[in-house]
């Protein structure tokens, strides 16, 4: 032994020999550190290509040495399952149960963040009966993020609805059957099989209705006879309007619609206010088609007839119960990814002042008709750098998501909403254009390669997607199609001066609009926006007028060009000569009917095409708008 010792002392005297004894043992030593870096990759879940969290099982610690939070390479994760327990560490072992104690628990963790937290959501629903709230407390710090995300491969349902269950048969002959809800119940919107039922009406346009002082005269004397007249309504259409107002008694043939809603729907005092009746609805005695339902509120009854094939004793039938799913006030660096957002509901329109539309889904409310938006199911005050990545947005009655208050930095990115009650998205305010503190202003907010159809479903007036007084905001990239008002509008004020400027709405395709109001277009803009561009949007089949393109009264500085319209009744809707100091070139389209009586707008280098014979540069457009290939799969994901 001791030669050998001594040899190895002697060649390793050698200056060269003690290089490569150097050379090799370190590279034992980085064969080994690599060895256990990939199998802590593997146990953790990280992507070894972008260093992310793949979401499978993480590296859970001591229970008494980080309070059972799994940390991973300084970021940390924790677990949330329906079949959990909020006195559990919060481990994918040992999951919390509620979303809102998994946000407790990172209000504890946030304070140093040294990389992301992200809250691991397992599939199936999460009523929510009281509101998610976060605020300052909820946000991510340092730079980094507070993300919840569903669990990867599974899908979490965030729901605000209630099942209804112990259907039975109410009149054998109509086939209509009843069940109990609880006491002071009041919804409207019902889903069956994840369908959205029609509430009870009658037909449209029906003949015989006559305008007065206080409402209408009706040919059908026996509706002084309904049960709970003062909850029946009265709709009327008028151009781009939406009214519908309760009824607050009938007598013989006259019938007097309630009070601040009769008045706001003549608030306007011009020729499109409520002048007529398209249709009665929410009424027992109109109660006579399958897949229609009525609420009786006095007796604590909801009523269907079922469609051929449905059975109510095994069917999922159910009601919104919550407004608002989740609420965000001053909040910053959240994210939410992956989710269902369902079944959440909304209830002013059944009260005294009813819904009385001016534009875009904004109202008259109370005697001193106040101005408010359709209520969000998801709202965002105040807040900035909050994503929406990869969620469905479906069974909704109100509107999807509101980002309001001075929002900004906020992304909605790949997601899918479908059946909504009101608009998709609405951003902004609409009183507060003379904001001069950036910090206060909505600004710099983007909406991209989201798939969007099927909203507006009860308030046709309202765009899929809206934005007030804003500043920076993009729409690009996305599929819009049956709706029944405008795919986005833009704009309030009506040519006041503001601080809305640099909005870009480019590269979206947007087909079977305006399919029930009339006085739309693709894009609508109204007021002054400078370095606003609407540009390589591809646009099909506008069922009301008007169009493709439309700056509205006031719209000033704005930019639209490289466009593809195709099959509207006008591709240009300029009115009026307050529309000034606009550009309009470039632009393909189909349909020659155009209005063009602005003042000092560039109109120049569009093209008309006949017999479907598209230039290559328009056929380029057409080819490369919507949603881009990444998030293509989201058109595809599933609804609760």
């Amino acid at each position: 032994m001791g030669n050998i010792i001594y040899l190895i002392k002697g060649y390793y005297s050698n200056d060269r020999v003690r290089k490569i004894f150097y050379v090799v043992v370190f590279a034992l030593i980085g064969m080994i550190l690599l060895r256990f870096s990939s199998a802590l990759t593997q146990i953790a879940g990280i992507d070894p290509e972008d260093g992310s969290l793949s979401g499978n099982v993480g590296i859970t610690s001591d229970p008494e040495a980080s309070n059972g939070q799994a940390i991973v390479f300084g970021q940390k994760a924790l677990y949330v399952s329906s079949s959990g327990k909020d006195s559990n560490p919060g481990t994918v072992n040992e999951p919390f149960a509620t979303i809102a104690h998994a946000r407790d628990v990172v209000r504890t963790m946030n304070s140093a963040m040294t990389g992301n937290i992200t809250v691991y959501v397992r599939s199936g629903t999460y009523d929510i009966t009281n509101t998610l709230t976060f605020d300052i407390a909820d946000s991510g710090m340092n730079g980094h993020d507070i993300i919840y995300r569903s669990y990867p491969g599974e899908t979490a349902t965030i729901s605000g609805g209630q099942k209804i269950t112990g259907w039975t048969v109410a009149d054998s002959g109509k086939n209509i059957w009843k069940a109990s809800v609880p006491s002071g119940s009041n919804f409207l919107q019902l889903y069956v099989n994840g369908a959205r039922a029609q509430v009870a009406r009658g037909s449209d346009r029906p003949a015989g209705y006559t305008k007065t002082g206080s409402g209408f005269t009706t040919p059908d004397s026996s509706m002084q006879n309904w049960r709970n007249v003062e909850d029946v309504r009265v709709v009327g259409f008028n151009q781009w309007k939406l009214f519908k107002c309760p009824i607050s008694s009938i007598t013989s043939s006259i019938i007097n619609i309630v009070q601040p809603c009769w008045d706001n729907a003549l608030a306007t005092n011009d020729n499109w206010v409520f002048n007529s009746v398209q249709y009665i609805e929410n009424a027992y005695e109109l109660l006579d088609s399958e897949g229609e339902w009525y609420l009786d509120r006095s007796t604590n009854t909801v009523y269907y007839k079922p469609k051929i094939g449905e059975n109510l004793t095994t069917s999922s039938v159910v009601a919104p119960m919550t407004e608002t799913l989740i609420k965000g006030t001053n909040v910053h660096n959240l994210a939410f990814e992956n989710f269902r957002f369902a079944y959440a509901g909304w209830t002013q329109p059944s009260d005294s002042s009813g819904y009385t539309a001016l534009q875009g889904g904004y109202h008259f409310v109370g005697t001193t008709r106040e101005l408010q938006r359709i209520a969000g199911n998801l709202t965002f005050r105040g807040s900035s750098d909050i994503r929406f990545e990869g969620n469905v947005f479906a069974r909704l009655g109100g509107s999807g998501l509101v980002f309001d208050g001075g929002s900004q930095d906020t992304e909605v990115i790949g997601n899918k909403f479908e059946d909504i009650s009101g608009p998709a998205v609405m951003y902004g305010d609409i009183n507060d254009s003379a904001q001069s503190d950036v910090a206060k202003q909505n600004r710099l907010s983007s909406f991209k390669d989201n798939y969007v159809t099927k909203v507006g479903q009860d308030y046709y007036d309202a765009a899929a997607v809206f934005a007030g007084y804003i500043d920076g905001l993009s729409i690009d990239h996305n599929e819009i199609y049956d709706v029944p008002h405008s795919p986005v509008a833009i704009g309030w004020g009506w040519g006041i001066a503001s601080y809305a400027k640099n909005n870009a709405v480019t590269n979206n395709y947007f087909h079977d609009f305006t399919k029930v109001l009339q006085d739309s277009s693709a894009v609508y803009l109204l007021g002054p926006m400078q370095n606003t561009v609407i540009s390589k949007n591809y646009w099909s089949n506008g069922v009301n007028k008007y169009g493709c393109i439309y700056p509205d009264q006031g719209t000033a500085y704005t930019t639209w060009s490289n466009n593809v319209c195709k099959q509207v009744h006008e591709w240009l809707h300029i009115w009026q000569s307050s529309v000034h100091d606009n550009i309009v070139q470039n632009n393909y389209y189909d349909s020659p009917g155009n209005t063009n009586n602005g003042t000092n707008n560039s109109v120049s280098g569009n093209t008309y095409v006949s017999n479907n014979v598209w230039p290559t540069a328009a056929q380029t457009i057409m080819d490369t708008a919507g949603i881009e290939q990444k998030y293509l799969g989201i058109k595809n994901a599933s609804l609760p």
